[in-house]
């Protein structure tokens, strides 16, 4: 998913200029890439396997959660954090299979498949090399770089997990079907991206392609989620005055935007009392906001207003995975207590291939809330 990054310099610049200086770029870029790219062995070339997708990126210790509830570790000064452990060893859903699913096994084929011929290896190639030159000579943001290049495809879940994982929360936010006369379901995704997963979602939530607003900062992925059907905006301030929304969505943006509490609090307010926020994160929480800046390609820096994390020493031998769950809830549910955590699974984030490898995956952790009225 998108971050929330700021626009890239060029954007006070009229459209088609902004375009011309882009295209200019990526022919030079192009031209100068092409003969070396085209003189290299195919060995060179041909990105190594994806590493593989293990079990343990489908599993948690609730074990450990579940003693951390019991405050066995009480001694380390973490006692507000037993509610949020308790929460999460009750609600954990772990998924049926321990491996890829078939949906996310064709997105890793299809990624694959994007390094079989010699013509994709080159143009994967290609495409990185004006991802940089974007940013290092017109100091566009990564994620406006990213979109216009449609550099990579980020995997979240296939349909049938998100259903799986809303069921309990929709049945306890008591989101009535619309067939029998109630209002129709709407989303507000923030932080969409290309929407493939916003459509994985809004159909698991049963919400109609017009029922759907996608946030996005970039404007060419908000091209993108237009062409699906979506309404697409690029700033909070443009949604004043909508009605609430049934469901809201952060599908790994807050590791990657400058004011993440200002983002979960604007996703919460716009969420109708009894409605759903559906959120995913990459754990242990590792926060990096990337922005545009001429002669700086990767410029990264920490967030303005990071989330808050409950301090003090964690156990010794805490699993990872699991004491980053517990942190990353604990600072949710301390700042918005009618966040209720009715169920949370562990599931790889996936993304398309690069020129190293073919995907590369991180773990995350995927959560449907009810907002209590």
């Amino acid at each position: 998913m998108a971050s929330d990054s700021p626009p890239p310099r060029a954007a006070c610049a009229p459209r088609a200029t902004l375009l011309a200086a882009a295209v200019g770029l990526l022919s030079i870029a192009a031209a100068s890439s092409l003969k070396s790219l085209l003189d290299q062995d195919d060995h060179t070339l041909r990105p190594q396997p994806g590493t593989k997708i293990p079990k343990a990126a489908f599993m948690v210790n609730v074990k450990w959660l579940e003693r951390w509830a019991r405050d066995a570790w009480r001694e380390s000064g973490l006692e507000r954090t037993d509610a949020a452990a308790a929460a999460l060893a009750a609600t954990f859903s772990r998924s049926k299979k321990l491996t890829p699913d078939a949906d996310l096994a064709r997105f890793l084929e299809a990624s694959a498949a994007t390094s079989a011929s010699r013509r994709g290896r080159v143009l994967t190639r290609l495409k990185w090399a004006a991802f940089y030159a974007l940013q290092l000579h017109l100091g566009w943001s990564r994620t406006d770089a990213s979109g216009f290049l449609r550099l990579q495809t980020l995997y979240v879940a296939s349909e049938e997990q998100f259903r799986a994982l809303l069921e309990h929360a929709v049945l306890q936010a008591g989101l009535a079907d619309a067939a029998a006369g109630a209002p129709a379901r709407s989303l507000l995704d923030i932080g969409a991206g290309t929407g493939t997963e916003t459509a994985k979602l809004a159909a698991a939530l049963g919400v109609a392609p017009n029922g759907v607003t996608a946030l996005e900062s970039s404007w060419a992925l908000r091209r993108a989620l237009r062409a699906r059907g979506f309404r697409a905006a690029a700033a909070l301030d443009e949604l004043r005055g909508a009605p609430p929304f049934t469901a809201a969505a952060l599908l790994n943006v807050l590791d990657r935007c400058d004011e993440p509490l200002a983002v979960v609090d604007a996703a919460v307010a716009a969420v109708a009392p009894g409605g759903v926020l559906v959120l995913a994160t990459v754990l242990p929480f590792s926060a990096k906001v990337f922005e545009g800046r001429i002669g700086g390609r990767n410029a990264a820096r920490k967030p303005r207003e990071p989330l808050e994390f409950t301090g003090g020493a964690w156990p010794a031998k805490a699993p990872a995975f699991e004491q980053g769950a517990v942190a990353f809830l604990d600072a949710l549910v301390h700042r918005h207590p009618q966040l209720e955590l009715a169920s949370w699974t562990r599931l790889p984030y996936v993304s398309s291939g690069g020129v190293i490898k073919t995907h590369t995956y991180l773990d995350m952790a995927l959560m449907a809330f009810r907002v209590k009225i």
